[in-house]
């Protein structure tokens, strides 16, 4: 279909075929050769899997510039990534070296322009989001918008929204948690970016469905019983909510000058919708366009690009030379805003003069084997070819010397089969391709990150070396989690968690022993930092009285007692035992010389780089553990080292955000802000993934996108892992736009191509209840539709990576399963896998491998001792270890027929034992005997424990030596949900309470009221107006001689002291006289914990709200830290406590 037939085109002197002769590269085909000749105006290229397209579009610039249809530098080329930037403009260059070299330069122009406009000119090729930054800073003061806005990653947005929710002013009505808020304003922020929705437009569209909802409402009786109304009403109110936080949002990144991709790619979109202006520049300085990947843009970006580059200003205008370039069946990004339906949009939004641009196809692919093709065609002929409608690709063909392939279909039982079968095709291949001294590439494909873990213990035990490509992001990828293990010991002394992954990982290599011994160390250090023994100290105080007293002598006293103060919190751990490793004889001779190594590298980075700018000192470690130097020899080549080097721009991000805030970016800091991206953003985004040889690479099927291997297996290819069962709908999801809004919902006709829009909701005719809820099913089964065409594309993309072969493996039973009834739900087949399956067994029957699927779980026939016993960490435990497993099960056997006694002279072991049991027996006899015993007090005690002393001793006292489970308390039940509740609106998931605090210890009896009433409670008292600094803060205060832990629920500054407020919530009733004076304990040890912690010398209140009666409890004058110890030495330890016989009774709370 051709458009510009009635444009006036210059002639071209040479053709693409003797271009490519003269520039000795290979001869396009037919198909390649008529799109590169195609005539200037705008051309949609669909283009297979495999076919060649990136070097069509090169061969395509160099014709239009040999050509003199254009000059170099007025070409445009974009595309999604850095690397497929990169790697465009360098094929394109490239070419045009070559050309400026050839003779036949000279014959195109004999004056020799072309060839200096060759060797001094190059084309812009950009990224998409690259391309909007440079509109955005070039017009951005005509919206307004600040041109030098600072780009602002997921992590860093979420923690700005989260600033906003704190700011504001409002109760929000829904009482999800802290992180579902978070989630929903992101959500609806990046969706009214990608379709270019307003707040003015999002409000008006959400009170016309408001206004539409109440007449449903009033024909059902003005009531709001029916799920579907509640439903929809709820997301309505809680969407308008959502308008609020987006607006405040927005203004929060204006006045910060703060963007991100999308609100930048929204401002460039209108910019070109709004400013002729733009439009008039960018297509004077660029005459040819080239768009990759157009199949994956979003709507903002096509209306930027159509209203740019579509059509003529004039009847004198000659059409933007723009060619989009795409595949129908790779449009797989849906989730992340690409719009499926703009690849064939393009037909439309830049027609010219009325007619529909051109569309070429590449359908021959380069790639694949020829039954490999056979069976993605099928997968592609579900989905394009739509009765009354244009395919708008045909089906792939094969190159002419493709081979058939190594196809293998297989169907197992259980997941370890399954897991067992591709990871022994993946070790013969690759140990043939090793023995015959050639290079092998092999991957694993898998839907899901989770699917990963029981592949790679597979493949190391059949010692195949594997990879796994950036499945759980950035920070979770081996080596950035070594360095950032490494920077966070800098820092942290207590990060045991951090040091066991240096100590046990490949750079030191500990042994378990060597582990143990150094963790022994840890706990000598803490021994020699504990207070000293009451004859150590009247020594001590001898030696003093001989030295002397006088003011210079107790202010060095002070000094002393300050610094060598051991607090629980700041005792020795694994770090600290690293820095002082004690006796070599502790450790094996290898271990304590790499913990000697470790040890002085540390100290190393700690000397001379921990004040170096943060991206110096992540470069040193490094180079200090020989991270990089490591990762290159073993990847063998720069591309191994792609998230180190992300690792690095990370760290640079992080150092230029802070310096534009005009704060010290700190190394502390940075590794909170990765600590949010671990919540917020799944790690952070990792390197491109690139293809690596002799090894297997373990990756997603969407990081599997534009790569290729020798052997693909795609694994898990059941329904429920390919498939989706549920679509969320804006109809009862606030966060979601109205479909109507969307940019990819609008309908496109007139190219006799059948267009995959966004599906809407037909309201038409809903009046009742009953109407709604039809219409919501319906559109809940067309959303349904809609996602699984996308997972059918990604199933495709998946079998279309493979050069040579394709391993395709489901079964029956899901990962992780619990095996053993019939109750245990059996997986389908995955629908285009059995169509696949079907074929195949009809025409290559020696392509299935094995299959077997289970009607019920009692037909599973399994080996004794299969590996469906094994448990982690081997999933597929070998002979030897299922062997020693069934000697050691012999041996108890036979240990547990035995009738003979064991003499005792040969089993001291035992005989202490009954030494032991005797020696507690009579004990306990004495102790019957006597009118008082005295009862060590437990060196760990929490807050609720020092309520229960001071409230009853002698209970107390009688749970030490006889714990007893407390009555389960429904009140207390109650207030725990309360606090759960309490706890979303504040912070999000983190633990709330301890475990006395479940029980009900301390806290009155909860009165009937139903939680409902205590939420309305707590939003009407003044608390519900006020925004806490800290909330369940995790506490540890030495006592005395005993340690107390445990959480305080909520620290406010104190309004009338400008000094700190502890608060505790209660539910129950409010005590009265010495059960109040006994409870007030619980807030002197909060206070005692929470003045050592923060350390700023401010004035500590503490109170109690008391929610169920709207009541709070004020202590000024809260008992000092002296207090406690004094009360817990003096007034407790110094009396022995009597012991009555009597039932023990239950706490008055849970009587």
């Amino acid at each position: 279909m051709s458009t510009t037939d009635d444009v006036q085109q210059p002639t071209a002197k040479y053709s693409a075929r003797e271009l490519a002769e003269a520039l000795q590269q290979f001869a396009p085909t037919e198909e390649q050769a008529a799109i590169i000749e195609s005539p200037q105006g705008p051309l949609l290229v669909v283009a297979g899997a495999g076919a060649g397209k990136t070097e069509t579009m090169a061969a395509r610039v160099v014709w239009l510039v040999a050509n003199g249809f254009c000059r170099p530098s007025e070409v445009l080329g974009l595309t999604f990534t850095r690397k497929a930037a990169q790697q465009l403009a360098s094929r394109i260059r490239a070419r045009l070296r070559t050309l400026a070299g050839t003779p036949l330069i000279r014959d195109l122009d004999p004056s020799g322009e072309l060839q200096t406009l060759v060797e001094s000119e190059s084309p812009t090729v950009l990224t998409y989001d690259a391309y909007a930054g440079h509109l955005v800073r070039e017009y951005g003061l005509l919206l307004p918008v600040e041109p030098s806005a600072r780009m602002i990653q997921k992590t860093e947005y979420y923690q700005l929204i989260d600033r906003v929710l704190s700011d504001y002013p409002h109760t929000l009505t829904d009482d999800n948690s802290r992180k579902t808020w978070l989630e929903r304003v992101y959500d609806l922020s990046v969706e009214m970016d990608s379709h270019l929705v307003s707040i003015e437009d999002l409000r008006g569209a959400n009170a016309d469905f408001q206004k539409f909802l109440d007449g449903v409402i009033a024909a059902h009786n003005g009531e709001l019983t029916n799920p579907a109304i509640r439903g929809a009403v709820k997301a309505t109110t809680q969407r308008e909510e959502l308008i609020n936080l987006v607006e405040r949002l927005w203004a929060e990144m204006d006045a910060r000058h703060l963007t991100t991709f999308g609100r930048q790619m929204s401002a460039a979109a209108r910019l070109a919708q709004q400013y002729p202006v733009v439009r008039k520049g960018e297509r004077n300085r660029f005459k040819v366009v080239m768009l990759d990947e157009y199949q994956d843009t979003s709507h903002s970006q096509r209306i930027l690009l159509s209203k740019l580059f579509a059509g003529k200003d004039s009847d004198a205008d000659t059409p933007t030379t723009i060619t989009a370039v795409g595949d129908p069946m790779q449009a797989i990004y849906g989730w992340r805003g690409a719009t499926a339906n703009n690849l064939l949009c393009f037909l439309n939004d830049f027609a010219v003069d009325g007619k529909p641009a051109e569309k070429k196809e590449l359908i021959r692919s380069w790639r694949n084997p020829k039954l490999v093709l056979q069976l993605a065609n099928m997968v592609s002929d579900d989905l394009l070819n739509v009765e009354g409608s244009e395919r708008p690709v045909q089906p792939l063909e094969p190159r002419p010397d493709a081979a058939p392939g190594d196809v293998n279909l297989a169907w197992f039982p259980t997941p370890q089969q399954e897991i067992a079968y591709v990871a022994d095709y993946m070790a013969d291949l690759y140990r043939e391709k090793k023995s015959q001294g050639k290079k092998f590439t092999g991957a694993i494909l898998v839907r899901n990150n989770s699917h990963s873990r029981p592949i790679e213990v597979a493949l190391a035990q059949r010692g195949i070396p594997f990879e796994t490509g950036s499945l759980n992001g950035l920070l979770n990828i081996p080596e950035v989690a070594d360095v950032v293990a490494v920077a966070t010991m800098l820092v942290n002394p207590a990060a045991d968690p951090s040091a066991l992954r240096i100590l046990a990982g490949p750079h030191v290599g500990l042994g378990v022993a060597d582990i143990k011994a150094l963790a022994k160390r840890a706990k000598s250090l803490n021994r020699q930092s504990q207070p000293k023994s009451e004859d150590a100290t009247i020594e001590t105080d001898a030696v003093e009285a001989s030295v002397g007293s006088g003011p210079a002598m107790d202010k060095l006293r002070e000094i002393i007692a300050e610094t060598t103060a051991i607090d629980a919190v700041d005792s020795a751990r694994l770090v600290d035992a690293i820095a002082d490793l004690g006796p070599a004889s502790n450790y094996s001779e290898e271990g304590y010389e790499r913990l000697k190594r470790l040890s002085a590298e540390l100290r190393y980075l700690r000397t001379h780089c921990l004040n170096s700018p943060l991206p110096e000192l992540f470069m040193e470690i490094q180079r200090v553990i020989g991270l990089r130097a490591e990762v290159e020899a073993r990847l063998q080549d720069r591309s191994g080292t792609a998230h180190l080097d992300r690792l690095q721009e990370e760290v640079e991000n992080y150092v230029n955000g802070a310096d534009a805030l005009g704060e010290q970016a700190s190394l502390g800091g940075l590794l909170r802000f990765f600590g949010a991206a671990e919540t917020f953003d799944k790690g952070l985004e990792p390197g491109e993934v690139s293809v690596q040889s002799n090894r297997v690479q373990i990756l997603t099927a969407h990081k599997a996108k534009g790569l290729e291997w020798d052997a693909v297996a795609v694994m898990h290819c059941s329904d429920n892992v390919w498939a989706k069962d549920k679509a969320s709908q804006w109809l009862t999801n606030a966060s979601l736009l109205p479909a109507h809004l969307r940019g990819d919902a609008e309908k496109t006709t007139g190219v006799g191509i059948a267009i995959p829009n966004y599906p809407t909701p037909d309201l038409t005719g809903v009046v009742k209840a009953a109407d709604l809820n039809k219409a919501k099913e319906a559109y809940s089964a067309a959303l349904r539709a809609h996602k699984n065409r996308e997972e059918e594309r990604l199933f495709y993309v998946a079998m279309t990576r493979t050069e040579r072969a394709l391993v395709l493996t489901g079964s029956s039973l899901r990962e992780g399963a619990i095996y053993g009834t019939d109750s245990q739900g059996l997986l389908p087949v995955y629908s285009p896998f059995e169509e696949l399956k079907n074929y195949v067994e009809s025409t290559h029957p020696e392509c299935i491998a094995t299959w077997t699927e289970l009607e019920k779980f009692s037909d599973l026939q399994l080996p004794e001792g299969y590996a469906i016993d094994g448990t982690f960490p081997s999933l597929n435990p070998t002979d030897g270890v299922l062997a020693g497993a069934a000697a050691v099960r012999s041996m108890l056997d036979e240990s547990a027929n035995t009738k003979d006694l064991p003499e005792a002279d040969n089993s001291s072991e035992l005989a202490g034992l009954w030494e032991q049991e005797v020696n507690a027996l009579i004990e306990e006899h004495l102790n019957n005997q006597r009118d008082t015993l005295e009862v060590p007090l437990i060196d760990e005690l929490t807050a609720s424990d020092m309520v229960a002393l001071k409230a009853n001793p002698d209970d107390f006292t009688r749970r030490l030596i006889r714990p007893v489970p407390f009555k389960p308390n429904r009140y207390a039940k109650r207030g725990t949900a309360f606090h759960l509740w309490l706890e979303q609106r504040f912070a999000g998931d983190i633990p709330l309470f301890d475990e006395d605090e479940i029980l009900g210890m301390g806290e009155g009896d909860m009165e009937p009221e139903k939680l409902e009433q205590l939420k309305e409670n707590y939003l009407a008292s003044p608390w519900a107006q006020r925004t806490p600094e800290y909330v369940e803060h995790p506490f540890e205060v030495r006592i005395g001689r005993n340690v107390m832990r445990g959480r305080i629920d909520a620290i406010f500054r104190d309004e009338e002291t400008g000094g700190w407020l502890v608060l505790d919530w209660k539910t129950g009733r409010v005590p009265e006289g010495a059960q109040m004076a006994a409870a007030e304990y619980q807030l002197a040890v909060y206070a005692a914990a929470w003045k050592e912690w923060i350390n700023d010398g401010a004035p500590i209140r503490a109170a109690f709200h008391y929610v169920a009666k709207d009541y709070t409890h004020y202590v000024n004058d809260v008992p000092t830290k002296e207090d406690l110890v004094d009360f817990l030495h003096n007034t407790v330890l110094g009396k022995p406590r009597t012991l009555v016989e009597e039932e023990t009774p239950e706490p008055e709370d849970n009587k």
